[in-house]
């Protein structure tokens, strides 16, 4: 064989190595870049109280939530007008929509007076989106029941998340 052939195998080896190994780290690149965000975690949230009819804030408050990978959803806030200044834990379910950043959730709470009397329930039907790896919108109904499950109202809600 020719001596300047051989000569030449490392060197083409190598290069061959170093552009099959780019390549896969490319494409090990782009497919991290193709699955979206997780919402798995813990996330401070600025709630907003929303005008039903025109969209409007009403209110804005702090609240914690926690998007568990079991669907499970764990959260707490003292919205105006609470009476507990620590407010009703929250639990709930929720899910991803299949191949995108859009999730869903279902939160409820349970209420008690000053002497801890059982005087209500909040349940908190939302749709929101992952925009961004550490930030969150959500849009969402809020309905109020009394002690005996009777709906008492409903409102609208909306919220941004910013992971904890």
């Amino acid at each position: 064989m020719n001596k300047q052939y051989l000569a030449k195998v490392p060197v083409a080896l190598a290069l061959l190595a170093a552009t099959t190994s780019m390549a896969w780290g490319e494409e090990a690149l782009w497919g991290q870049l193709r699955t979206p965000p997780n919402i798995e975690g813990v996330w401070r949230v600025t709630r907003h109280g929303v005008n039903c009819a025109t969209g409007g804030e009403i209110s804005t408050f702090p609240a914690l939530m926690t998007f568990h990978a079991d669907g499970t959803l764990s959260g707490g806030a003292v919205p105006p007008g609470s009476t507990n200044a620590f407010g009703p834990p929250e639990q709930g379910l929720w899910r991803r929509k299949e191949h995108g950043p859009d999730f869903t959730f279902r939160l409820l709470s349970f209420s008690y007076d000053d002497s801890g009397v059982f005087t209500g329930s909040t349940q908190v039907t939302g749709t929101g989106e992952l925009t961004g790896a550490d930030t969150f919108s959500y849009k969402a109904t809020v309905a109020f029941f009394d002690a005996s499950g009777n709906p008492l109202f409903s409102g609208c809600g909306a919220a941004t998340g910013l992971r904890f």
